[in-house]
């Protein structure tokens, strides 16, 4: 209870700065005083903090270790081994030829410290902060580069990220910490939708441990975003041997798997191994495979069962309007229902989408110019609003507008980002009829994305109207030939 109520007085004060920032210029001074004393108690308390654990370790969690578990801190100071590294050219060399454990000097151990306790309390900018300078100041010691490279991926900071788990991959003697860069580069890289760079990286980190089963998990999800299930399967069923446990959102994976297969008696084994008492994982699993099917009834029914105990349950309130109004097109039922999921999440992307999806075909354009302009307030770099902008543009006839915002959905990361930018793109050279140019998009998106079969669709239509009859009919042969998968805008850009 008092450390509630310390924290509570320190956000209290946070508050009270806020309200009166920015300051006047007679006030900065006074001000500048108030947040120096904020940020020494704050500093104070974190190396307190630490001082406590340390002492804790030391003299009381040896004797209770089963019940406790290893310390915050343990396994890492020593994590690392002496040892020669290859010689690399370019950024590499920042690291010099050498890379070894060696002891942090006097100066920085402090500094350190601290920057650790930052890390362990999510306090992830702070830790950034302080570690971007000790890097710069003892660029050989890997640990600390380790935490660095960290402490960059949660504060957003992915670039900076991705640049230090490199250097480290390249350079660093010690296995661990490979195997730990080589997991984190294939995340960066799956969250990036480069989902062959992602699986390179889980491969490589698995063939220095085997066991490293977090590496195996993700292997497992960068096959099912391929649709490649039978392989997905097998990675998460030797994930699952290897732990013995089955927890639920991986239980939700593998019979999202099974299911697309169309095996469905292993799907439900799956939750008969689990023992899980709670369906409502499975009945959302089961609701959205059925609306992938078109099946509206049945997933309209699974949706509003979980509803029936879980009645702000959003995913099913999500999916039930959104069905809804894929079945019957009335906007009576479905609109409330969405606003309601809505309401509860904030703004929520995909949930303003489909709502947004709706006004536009039901001719509401500016209801929903409104919610599409939240929706980019929150986050201006967003595919899906960025996608139904340049629609929204296009219908209007403001064809400068609509093309600035599929420009803008052209240069965000991801190759399913920019295949749906592409594809947009192309839609507005082919309502002005420059058929060539549409055809060139729709091909550069079919290469970021080939699961995009509306491209296909389009450039077969393009062609068409250029009089290249066999092209046309080549590119639709296609879609049938290569089993393409429809994957509607409202879907994209999708992890499986």
């Amino acid at each position: 209870m008092l450390v509630k109520n310390l924290f509570q007085v320190l956000n209290e004060a946070v508050d009270d700065i806020a309200v009166h920032l920015p300051p006047s210029p007679q006030e900065e001074k006074e001000w500048a005083e108030k947040v120096k004393a904020l940020r020494k108690m704050s500093d104070e308390i974190l190396e307190g903090w630490i001082q406590f654990e340390e002492h804790f370790d030391e003299k009381i969690r040896p004797f209770f270790m089963e019940w406790l578990g290893p310390s915050p801190f343990e396994g890492m100071e020593n994590s690392q081994k002496k040892g020669e590294t290859m010689e690399h050219d370019g950024e590499a060399s920042i690291l010099g030829k050498k890379l070894e454990s060696e002891k942090l000097s006097s100066d920085h151990k402090e500094d350190f410290k601290r920057a650790r306790g930052y890390f362990e309390l999510g306090m992830y900018p702070e830790s950034y902060r302080i570690l971007e300078s000790l890097v710069k100041e003892e660029p050989n010691h890997p640990l600390l580069r380790l935490y660095f490279a960290y402490s960059a991926l949660y504060s957003g900071e992915k670039g900076e990220a991705k640049r230090q788990f490199s250097l480290l991959e390249q350079t660093a003697t010690d296995e661990k910490i490979r195997v730990l860069c080589f997991n984190a580069l294939g995340i960066l890289a799956y969250n990036e939708g480069d989902f062959q760079g992602a699986e390179k990286r889980f491969t490589q980190a698995l063939s220095l441990q085997e066991d490293f089963q977090a590496a195996r998990y993700n292997l497992g999800v960068t096959f099912f975003s391929q649709e490649r299930y039978v392989e997905a399967i097998s990675q998460w069923e030797d994930y699952i041997s290897r732990r013995g446990t089955l927890d639920m959102e991986l239980a939700i994976h593998l019979t999202s798997a099974f299911l697309r297969l169309g095996r469905f008696r292993k799907a439900l084994q799956v939750w008969e191994v689990g023992g899980f008492q709670d369906k409502k994982g499975l009945l959302l699993l089961l609701g959205q495979f059925f609306e992938r099917l078109e099946h509206f009834t049945e997933s309209a029914a699974c949706y509003r069962e979980i509803l029936k105990t879980n009645p702000e349950e959003v995913e099913a309130l999500h999916g039930l309007g959104w069905t809804l109004w894929l079945s019957t097109g009335e906007v009576n039922e479905a609109v409330p229902i969405l606003k309601k999921a809505l309401s509860l999440t904030g703004d929520h992307l995909n949930i303003g989408f489909s709502l947004a999806w709706i006004y536009l075909h039901h001719g509401e354009w500016e209801e929903a110019e409104k919610v599409v302009e939240t929706l980019l307030r929150r986050d201006p770099d967003a595919a899906l609003p960025l996608a139904l902008s340049t629609l929204l543009s296009s219908l209007k006839g403001s064809w400068q507008e609509a093309e600035a915002y599929a420009n803008r959905l052209r240069q965000t990361a991801g190759d399913r980002n920019r295949a749906l930018g592409e594809f947009v793109y192309g839609r507005i050279l082919l309502s002005q009829h420059h058929l060539e140019e549409a055809i060139a998009a729709f091909q550069r998106s079919i290469r970021k994305n080939p699961y995009l079969r509306e491209s296909f669709v389009l450039q077969g239509l393009s062609f068409y109207l250029n009089g290249q009859f066999d092209k046309a009919e080549e590119v639709w042969r296609r879609i049938l030939k290569n089993n393409a998968k429809s994957t509607p805008l409202y879907q994209l850009p999708s992890k499986g």
